[in-house]
């Protein structure tokens, strides 16, 4: 009892809790087992595409096709192309 009431919340880093989510109402975040989408802060223009993709508990949605890799018609280029890409610049 004593220490709930008379010690401080002390904060030990900034920002942690930006990317608490929970799945009673929306479905369908990425995360490390649903990686269509990297996690975002959800002020950040990169978190838009991630209100394409969840849906309410109980509807069938798939995230939409633009979201795929160029190589399953999307429009996402993968990093590692990027990186092959820039590599094959300095040969």
């Amino acid at each position: 009892e004593i220490v709930y009431r008379d010690l401080p919340g002390i904060v030990l880093f900034y920002g942690a809790h930006w990317y608490e989510y929970n799945e009673k109402v929306w479905t369908n975040w990425p995360n490390a087992k649903n990686p269509w989408w990297y996690p975002a802060a959800p002020w950040h223009l990169s978190a838009l595409p991630v209100t394409f993709g969840i849906h309410r508990v109980g509807e069938v949605k798939k995230v939409p096709k633009w979201m795929e890799t160029v190589d399953k018609g999307g429009f996402l280029i993968p990093t590692s192309e990027i990186m092959a890409d820039l590599q094959s610049t300095l040969k």
